[in-house]
């Protein structure tokens, strides 16, 4: 996930025309067996996604990683 978020902004940035220099992503997710979301397979609790981008403004920041969680 953390690769295709990267490679997903720098699409959205291209599109866009945005002076996107780098972009890299952390990623945690959280199991909790105790509540598990199905049954069948093993699936995260949660997951969070910290985004670094370089070479946009803060407001153009944003705007991407709103699209990125639109898709």
């Amino acid at each position: 996930m953390a690769t295709c978020g990267v490679e997903l902004l720098q699409v959205l940035a291209r599109a866009e025309s945005a002076a996107l220099e780098s972009a890299s992503v952390q990623i945690s997710g959280e199991l909790d067996p105790a509540t598990p979301v199905r049954d069948d397979v093993t699936v995260f609790n949660s997951i969070h996604l910290e985004f670094t981008l370089r070479g946009v403004t803060d407001a153009e920041a944003n705007h991407l990683v709103e699209r990125f969680k639109r898709r």
